[in-house]
């Protein structure tokens, strides 16, 4: 194994530390704190705390495909692998976009916007 493959593997073991903490952060939506700020943007309406998370979910799920995948195979698929990587990065990005606007009105539209 040459000092290329072992940086590459130690790359890949901390992002799959980052994705078991994360799944197990996504297997159910959190409880919104009462009194938070986001507990007021889902009501009424649009529960903008549930379009955030989802995205969330679909992103570590894809990233964790990747990862064992990449482990199973012990080979690089490029483009196989930048579609699913496109799609995590992509969710992920929905769901800080949503949650980004300090102002309670444009999150809620950016969730609805995202949702329609």
């Amino acid at each position: 194994m040459t000092g290329a493959w072992s940086e590459w593997e130690q790359r890949l073991s901390h992002i799959q530390a980052a994705v078991e903490l994360w799944t197990e952060r996504t297997k159910t939506a959190p409880v919104v704190p009462v009194g938070s700020a986001l507990r007021g943007d889902d009501r009424p309406g649009p529960t903008v705390s549930n379009i955030a998370w989802y995205p969330l979910g679909i992103a570590i799920e894809h990233l964790d495909f990747t990862l064992s995948m990449m482990r199973a195979t012990q080979a690089m698929y490029p483009t196989s692998y930048m579609t699913t990587l496109r799609t995590a990065l992509l969710t992920a990005s929905q769901a800080v976009w949503v949650l980004a606007p300090s102002k309670r009105v444009e999150r809620r539209g950016r969730a609805m916007r995202l949702r329609m």
